[in-house]
């Protein structure tokens, strides 16, 4: 597999990686930095099914991936607008078909991924669209203020083929009160998607946030793929 395209729009990265199994699934991850050559050989280590991927980084880390505004919770640095509802907008209506393009039009599935921020954007997304067949969310920051209550009481927009979750299990070791809920809130999701009968895995990673991101990302993929 090799880099097939890539191209700038909106100021935000896309490069597509082409499968040699061209009816192959089509993985969409959401970056901080793009490490597509880094994903694709982990995912083949641990033995996962051919797939297409397609990377998005160059993004609004904070501003994007926010389902809605909320204040500083991890420094004073963060800028939590709310930006995730026109993210997706720009990945249905802009990246989407600009993959499919270069791919030529290729069938579902789809699957949805991304590691903090991004794991808890691909959640969100879960809720505002029925276009992906499966969600990944690797130490996702469940933790961002009324997602937890967000998730619980409203319906996902379709019932997908998977859903995927994991934390480390220090990841709730810290004095900030908002992310000493991560560990619980990630269990207690998984729990109430499977009690819905959806098909859910949770997985407790050991360490921190920072620990072994690029693996954990890959583990989720990989299962993710074997369900669609």
């Amino acid at each position: 597999m090799n880099e097939t395209a890539k191209r700038v729009l909106d100021g935000r990265v896309l490069k597509v990686y082409r499968s040699d199994k061209a009816d192959a699934p089509v993985v969409y991850s959401v970056d901080f930095m793009e490490n597509g050559k880094g994903i694709l050989k982990t995912c083949w280590e641990l033995g996962a099914p051919a797939f297409h991927l397609v990377t998005i980084s160059h993004i609004h880390w904070d501003e994007d991936l926010s389902p809605w505004l909320s204040g500083p919770v991890v420094s004073k640095e963060d800028h939590f607008t709310g930006g995730a509802d026109a993210f997706l907008r720009w990945i249905l209506d802009e990246a989407m078909p600009y993959t499919e393009g270069v791919l030529g039009n290729p069938p579902a599935p789809h699957v949805l991924c991304g590691y903090s921020m991004a794991g808890l954007f691909a959640m969100y997304a879960a809720y505002q669209t029925d276009r992906f067949d499966a969600f990944v969310s690797a130490s996702g920051s469940l933790w961002y203020p009324q997602f937890f209550r967000f998730a619980t009481e409203t319906e996902l927009a379709s019932a997908p083929k998977a859903i995927y979750l994991s934390i480390g299990d220090k990841e709730s070791n810290t004095k900030n009160r908002d992310l000493q809920l991560t560990v619980g809130f990630t269990k207690d999701l998984a729990d109430i998607y499977a009690a819905r009968g959806l098909n859910v895995k949770h997985e407790l990673n050991p360490g921190n946030h920072y620990r072994s991101a690029g693996l954990r990302l890959a583990k989720g993929v990989t299962w993710a793929l074997q369900q669609v």
